[in-house]
């Protein structure tokens, strides 16, 4: 359905001597993990469309603010699981800024992955 992606090796100081690979597919899974997590507490007229395109808050978007705090919880509880690596999503440079990363699904899964790549190259 999409192209392949190449894989960029990450090596984490401490932890192994593998190599760590982020995939924007494995970003993608948790993201819709999260995203089936935040479904199970909507009513069925306000649940997210696994979709990049999906607007997730404000003016269009389907979550108020209690369901964006779901989903921003979730995100970070899948990351940690999948990745081993903990994130965190909301800081006074990402609400400052213009480009909303909460406005898509597609923005936050481009969001996670930048966080999870300064996280890891740390």
């Amino acid at each position: 359905m999409c192209c392949q992606t190449q894989k960029t090796p990450i090596t984490l100081v401490g932890l192994s001597k593998e190599d760590i690979v982020i995939e924007d597919g494995k970003v993608v899974q948790a993201l819709f993990s999260a995203v089936d997590e935040v479904n199970r507490l909507l009513p069925p007229e306000d649940r997210l469309n696994k979709s990049t395109d999906v607007v997730l808050y404000g003016e269009s978007g389907k979550l108020d603010s209690l369901g964006l705090v779901n989903l921003i919880v979730a995100v970070e509880e899948k990351v940690e699981e999948e990745f081993g690596v903990r994130i965190t999503l909301v800081s006074d440079e990402v609400m400052s800024q213009e480009n909303n990363a909460f406005e898509t699904l597609g923005t936050l899964i481009r969001y996670v992955s930048l966080l999870l790549e300064r996280e890891l190259n740390e």
